[in-house]
């Protein structure tokens, strides 16, 4: 179910996984349908005095969801770890990107897109896929590149630009 959670998260809200491990319940506000997203690109701004911060709007359908899964998760995360956050970030992260893969092979799609140089298999989807699937989907229901560039957090309208070359093939 934390899989699935946050595929749902990755898709229609358009977080990175390392977003989603670290958004806590205290910054989200069903009642308003927003995600406060804080240290979006940097997870130390207790070292550094710098994070990006952004506030993600909640579709009022996938509201429901939301407080169906809060109703079952008892932890101050969004996402719990059954080791109470005694993992690092970079471990998590692999974690899900494991079940993700194993989830994708037993449906016949964990597709292998290249070797990389030390001989290991770069697959077509991956985690961040999820958050570009989010993109892809807020251009062809007429998003701005501008609005897309705000909602996914990038620091110039050009990272969002891959959304109006994908969409390219839709007209």
């Amino acid at each position: 179910t934390r899989l699935a959670m946050i595929i749902f998260i990755g898709i229609f809200q358009g977080l990175r996984i390392g977003e989603i491990i670290n958004l806590k319940w205290e910054h989200i506000d069903l009642t308003n349908g927003e995600l406060l997203i804080l240290d979006a690109k940097n997870t130390k701004r207790f070292k550094s005095g710098y994070g990006k911060d952004r506030i993600v709007p909640i579709n009022e359908m996938f509201i429901p969801v939301w407080k169906a899964w809060k109703s079952m998760v008892n932890d101050e995360y969004v996402i719990p770890d059954k080791k109470k956050r005694e993992r690092s970030m970079k471990t998590l992260r692999k974690l899900f990107q494991s079940q993700l893969w194993r989830a994708l092979e037993k449906v016949n799609l964990l597709i292998v897109n290249y070797d990389l140089d030390n001989g290991h298999p770069r697959y077509k989807y991956h985690m961040h896929t999820l958050r570009h699937v989010c993109g892809t989907n807020l251009r062809r229901a007429g998003m701005k590149i501008e609005d897309i560039r705000d909602f996914l957090g990038h620091e110039d309208v050009e990272s969002s630009m891959i959304y109006a070359e994908l969409t390219k093939d839709d007209l």
